[in-house]
């Protein structure tokens, strides 16, 4: 972040890495917004979009710190870029992870500068514009037929889906717990699932998805959150250990 020349040419880098796996995409797939389901069905390329993903993140997010604090307009542009290239790659947690981060700290820099009406504006626009790109995932690019589904995907989408899929989780578990087996696998995650077997098995994507009986070859997994898988894997100790463990990051944060 100290350097703007930097932070330009590593948002290039990224753009052209960006580009390439797009390009191989769209040659394959026809245009859409869902290369994770594209790379579910090639495993060899599931490693490197991640790579580019979460190295576009990376650089997106210190791009807009930066500019924030600079308002050096060329960096909002690699920062816009960057999100554009990372819409087509179907995960809405990764444009997420470049903002959410960076609007934090400015709300708390800002403290009560800023209304409640504000924040409750910019919430509700966050929360559209992630149900139209899941719409937009699907094929589904209709305006229309995105407002008249709004409240429909508000109560019983797939975004606000922790519970649901807690349960359903839990309602095909043998009830043994899986003692930091998905933990371990996230430690791991450098190394592609197709490499590992012990990832292959125990990566949470794969975890949940294998217990309710869907091929983790082709679903990604259900999201049972975090509370939810600290029960998994050590049952009630388990979520208190992760409740008391967030406490403590969030005190430090603030």
């Amino acid at each position: 972040m100290s350097s703007r020349g930097i932070l330009v040419f590593q948002s290039g880098l990224c753009l052209l890495l960006q580009l390439m796996i797009l390009a191989l995409y769209f040659s394959q797939s026809g245009f859409a917004f869902d290369l994770r389901g594209y790379t579910f069905a090639n495993p060899a390329l599931r490693p490197v979009a991640l790579v580019i993903s979460n190295y576009s993140i990376i650089i997106a997010s210190h791009c807009l710190a930066r500019y924030v604090d600079k308002k050096e307009r060329i960096l909002l542009a690699c920062t816009l870029l960057l999100t554009l290239g990372l819409v087509f790659f179907g995960s809405r947690g990764n444009l997420v992870s470049i903002y959410l981060s960076v609007l934090l700290c400015y709300l708390v820099k800002r403290g009560r500068k800023i209304s409640l009406l504000r924040i409750t504006g910019l919430i509700a626009m966050i929360t559209a514009v992630g149900f139209y790109l899941g719409s937009a995932r699907a094929g589904e690019y209709s305006m229309g037929g995105f407002l008249g589904s709004l409240v429909f995907l508000l109560f019983y989408g797939n975004n606000f889906s922790d519970l649901r899929d807690f349960a359903w989780v839990y309602s095909a578990w043998d009830h043994v717990f899986w003692a930091g087996k998905t933990y371990l696998a996230a430690l791991l995650a450098f190394v592609p699932r197709f490499a590992s077997q012990f990832r292959d098995t125990w990566g949470l994507g794969v975890a949940t998805a294998s217990t309710v009986g869907f091929d983790p070859q082709v679903h990604p997994g259900l999201r049972p959150g975090a509370f939810g898988e600290g029960f998994f894997n050590f049952g009630v100790f388990g979520v208190v250990a992760v409740g008391l463990m967030l406490g403590i990051i969030l005190r430090r944060v603030d």
